[in-house]
C-alpha cells in the first residue's frame, strides 16, 4: 500500500510538471496569452501571471529581445508580493 501511494504521488507530480511545461512552452508563441496581474506594483514592473491549476507562474516579457523570463512558480494560496 505504501509503495502504491508513493507511485501515485510520483505520477501526479510528473503529470503536473508536464502540464506546467506545456503551458510555459506556449508562451514562446503567445507571450501575452495570460492576464496581467491585478496588483499595481507588480503590473508596473511588467509582471504577467499564468494560472495552472492551483499554481501561479509569474513572468516578464522582453518584447525587444523576444524573451519570456519565468520569475517564479508558486502555489496560489501563498503570499507572493514580497517574493517578486
Amino acid at each position: 500500500m505504501r509503495f502504491h501511494l508513493q507511485t501515485d504521488a510520483l505520477e501526479a507530480a510528473l503529470n503536473f510538471l508536464v502540464k506546467i511545461d506545456e503551458n510555459i512552452s506556449q508562451l514562446k508563441d503567445f507571450p501575452c496569452k495570460s492576464k496581467k496581474t491585478e496588483d499595481e506594483s507588480l503590473k508596473s514592473k511588467g509582471y504577467q501571471m499564468l494560472v495552472i491549476g492551483n499554481y501561479l507562474v509569474f513572468y516578464v516579457v522582453f518584447e525587444n529581445k523576444k524573451i519570456v523570463e519565468i520569475r517564479i512558480i508558486l502555489h496560489g494560496k501563498r503570499k507572493y508580493k514580497f517574493l517578486l
